[in-house]
Formats: C-alpha cells, sequence, structure tokens
C-alpha cells in the first residue's frame, strides 16, 4: 500500500486565540426536553451535552516519567481521520504511519463539527478487533451489514494515517488544544504506531491515540453500524453540514490524503466514498420543482 512519498519535518503555529480545552469537558450528560426550550449558545449546548470516557493516559505522567518521551524528546501522536490533513498544531516531526488491532469506521456522530444538534453528522472513530466483531454482529452473521463487513475486513488489514512529534516543551498546551478539538466523545489512549521512515523501514513508537468508546453511557456520540450498513452513513454524510464544514468534505480530504500519501486507501473508505458521490450526482440530475 506503501507509495515512495517523502516523510515531511515541519512546524504548523497555532493561533493564539484558538479556545484551550477544560477538563470538564469529560463531564457532560445528555439532551433533555427542558433544556431545548433553553436559550443556549452553541458552547454551552456542547459542554452541556456532550460525554466522553476519561482518558487513559495523562500528558504530565508522559512528561515526567515516560522513558521514550524523554529519549525523544516529545509525545507521538497518530491522527487517522481528520488529523490526517488538517494539522493546524504545532510538531517538530511528521510520519507516514499505521496502527493494528483496530479498525476505521464512521460511527461516531458530530454535532460540534460536521453536524449540528438538529442533524448530527457522522466522522471517524476507531474500535478495537473485539469491540468491532460484536457491533457488527450484533445483527446476526447473515445480516446485510454483517456481509458487507466481511469483506472490507478481508481486504483492510493495517490502518494508515499520519504520526506527529509534540515537542516537550509545548506537549501540555498542545494537547489542550487536541482535547478540545476532540472534545465530541473522545479519549486519549496510548497505542503503538509503527512509523514508515524515508527508506520504508519500520520503527515502533508508543502513540496517543483519540478513541470514541463503543460504551454509550461513556460516550454520548458512538453510533455503531447500522443495519442497513455503509449506506445510511453515507446518506447522512452527503447531507450534513456543521461548523467545520460539510460532512462530505471531511470523507474526501481523507481519502485524497490517503491516496497521496500511501498511494490507496482501504476498501471501506473507498466504498463510502463512492457511495456518497453517487448520492451528489443524483442530485444534481434531479429536475427542478
Amino acid at each position: 500500500m506503501l507509495n515512495s512519498n517523502n516523510n515531511h519535518t515541519s512546524s504548523t503555529m497555532i493561533s493564539n486565540n484558538q479556545e484551550k480545552s477544560k477538563d470538564k469537558n469529560h463531564e457532560l450528560y445528555v439532551l433533555s426536553e427542558d433544556d431545548n426550550k433553553k436559550d443556549l449558545t452553541l458552547e454551552e449546548m456542547y459542554r452541556k451535552h456532550l460525554r466522553a470516557k476519561d482518558h487513559d493516559i495523562t500528558i504530565e505522567e508522559l512528561l515526567e516519567s515516560d522513558e521514550q518521551t524523554l529519549r525523544d524528546g516529545g509525545i507521538y501522536l497518530f491522527g487517522y481521520g481528520s488529523l490526517i490533513w488538517k494539522a493546524d498544531f504545532q510538531f517538530s516531526q511528521k510520519y507516514r504511519g499505521y496502527i493494528q488491532g483496530y479498525k476505521r469506521r464512521f460511527w461516531q456522530i458530530s454535532r460540534d463539527h460536521r453536524g449540528n444538534f438538529e442533524f448530527p453528522g457522522r466522522v471517524l472513530t476507531v474500535v478495537t478487533e473485539a469491540d468491532y466483531r460484536h457491533q457488527i454482529l450484533q445483527y446476526g452473521e447473515n445480516s446485510k451489514v454483517a456481509i458487507e463487513e466481511k469483506e472490507f475486513d478481508a481486504k483492510d488489514i493495517n490502518l494508515y494515517g499520519m504520526c506527529y512529534l509534540i515537542p516537550r516543551d509545548i506537549a501540555l498546551q498542545t494537547f489542550k488544544l487536541l482535547d478540545y478539538r476532540e472534545k465530541g466523545g473522545y479519549f486519549r489512549t496510548l497505542t503503538t504506531c509503527y512509523l514508515v521512515k524515508d527508506d520504508n523501514s519500520i520503527e515502533e513508537k508508543k502513540a496517543i491515540l483519540y478513541v470514541g468508546s463503543t460504551n454509550t453511557h461513556e460516550n454520548t456520540e458512538f453510533i455503531g453500524p447500522s443495519v442497513n450498513g455503509l449506506v445510511d452513513d453515507a446518506a447522512i454524510i452527503y447531507k450534513a453540514i456543521g461548523p467545520s464544514g460539510k460532512n462530505s468534505e471531511y470523507l474526501f480530504q481523507l481519502t485524497e490524503r490517503l491516496r497521496s500519501e500511501f498511494g490507496e486507501c482501504e476498501t471501506y473508505l473507498t466504498t463510502l466514498e463512492k457511495t456518497v458521490k453517487s448520492f451528489i450526482q443524483q442530485e444534481r440530475h434531479l429536475p427542478e420543482q
């Protein structure tokens, strides 16, 4: 899957007026009927109704005692969604890379970036192999989604993305900004990431991974697969729009960057992309009312 594109070494500056994250983003509860009648700002809605699992790892812990962080001069971050094509934070090194044991799926709703409270969009999360199989098999082995996913599962092995090295001296500030960006149901955990060097050699590193828990008591935004499979997600991605733009742009930017960096992207994403584009084409050919 890898092509010969070079890795990049660069720094991207953060705007000073970008809002910072607060720990209470992980202590939010679900929308109620009474709250629907209140005149809340968008920010108040997010803080009140989005909930995520507590982080598995603290940045302070890594900075103080992690051998790899001290040796390499920073903390690695693995991006599998918008972090691949929208790296609006500082980093000292950027590598192509991949992780194993996870599936990348549009099983997380988005009310803060690619949708809203009235019409939530869909964004990516990653799920472990065990959680993935549990989510699929709840509909039965002969369901449409199970049959569809069986084909994707056979073809998609490694999960490719970008890995960034965040320097120690700016790690606390940078991850506060990232926590705010990923506030819609995600928590931080550590995983093994395989960096792909310029000569295509592989180096193993521990990296921060933002994950949406599949436990809906911990994560209000996890929705999982639809019984009808990928077509239902495609219909939502085609229509949804949020503060960060069209939901379809999120998907198209991702597939374009994956092809640019790795030569191709996994079957699941290409199938979803084709389905969303087919909806767009159908709309363009509708007769005027």
